[in-house]
């Protein structure tokens, strides 16, 4: 267990999250039922139409489940009944390569192709509405309250000079962030969603990188640090990212860099992943590794729903044929 402080960032408020002594040790395994306010498993139901292999995308608003499926998207309903699918993969105009996001924003669902650079506008029953282009091969976007958009690139070649901009759809980058340093890629590795823009509280606008220790807020189209993850010695700088991992027993990249995973927020909450759950305690300013155990087996959470009040993970159960059984857990009354 540790404690966070608070500090001033030009009139910003930076709190300050102790996880030194948390990263890569083992929570003390608590029952995920004794542990929550309440437990929902939700098993999707599986037909020809709705299989879903690997679940890596999923936003939960309004009792509606979307969720990624191989070569379209799925949506079902808060008891897991499948109503429709949407969005086909393929190379027609109206079709997508990739989809690297799933966004939700009031009456759409906006699904980003990277590739085609197109952020593809659905309404709430799965139909086709707009094709918005994007002008820059962006790892990930996020609309603004202005109608404009956010973009992030990665730096994984080590030579990138773009890091954020702001775009209106059809239009030109501008408003820019650049990277600082420049590197001599000695490994070359792409993680997916390196960098996340997540929905917070209140309506703000979160945004951290994968191995990044801070957490930014949005506001008028600039990140102000919010939150600042202390890892004490296991902090790592972004270029080493770019140097050589020498293979040994029991090491591989992920021992030599720490990612600190950023699931979401709610209410008492800020919920990470690192090789397990990490929870901060935003009134008492604690941070805790807990074990939650589900089924003889550890919860992981995966997602929050759009309203910051239902953390979700899942398992794979073969009496539901194969697709997966969401859990939803309410961590606050």
């Amino acid at each position: 267990m540790a404690c966070g402080e608070k500090r001033q960032n030009d009139g910003q408020e930076l709190v300050t999250i102790d996880l030194k002594g948390l990263i890569q040790t083992d929570g003390k395994p608590v029952l995920l039922e004794d542990f929550a306010a309440s437990v929902t498993e939700v098993p999707l139901e599986t037909t020809d139409l709705s299989l879903i292999n690997y679940l890596g995308m999923l936003i939960y608003e309004d009792g509606r489940f979307y969720i990624n499926g191989d070569e379209q998207f799925y949506i079902f309903d808060k008891e897991g009944n499948f109503l429709k699918g949407f969005g086909h993969k393929g190379e027609g105009p109206e079709e997508f390569n990739r989809v690297e996001q799933i966004i939700a924003v009031p009456g759409k669902i906006l699904l980003y192709d990277l590739p085609k650079q197109n952020i593809l506008e659905y309404d709430r029953k799965g139909n086709l509405l707009d094709i918005l282009k994007v002008p820059f091969r962006f790892r990930a976007v996020t609309p603004l309250k202005n109608g404009e958009y956010m973009g992030y690139m990665s730096n994984y070649s080590g030579q990138e000079r773009l890091h954020f901009g702001v775009f209106e759809p059809g239009g030109e980058v501008r408003d820019s962030v650049f990277y600082t340093e420049q590197y001599q890629a000695e490994s070359l590795i792409v993680f997916y969603r390196e960098g996340q823009f997540l929905k917070g509280i209140n309506d703000q606008l979160l945004f951290k990188e994968y191995f990044n220790d801070t957490i930014f807020v949005v506001q008028d189209k600039k990140l102000q640090p919010a939150y600042f993850l202390d890892l004490g010695d296991r902090r790592t700088s972004y270029g080493d990212r770019f140097e050589p991992v020498e293979p040994g027993p029991g090491v591989d990249f992920f021992n030599l860099l720490i990612p600190v995973v950023f699931v979401g927020e709610t209410k008492d909450y800020l919920v990470f992943n690192s090789k397990g759950t990490i929870l901060y305690d935003k009134k008492k300013r604690i941070a805790e590794r807990v074990k939650l155990m589900y089924r003889d087996e550890e919860f992981i959470p995966k997602f929050i729903s759009e309203d910051n009040t239902t953390v979700i993970g899942y398992y794979e159960d073969e009496e539901n044929e194969d697709n997966p059984v969401l859990i939803l857990v309410r961590l606050e009354e």
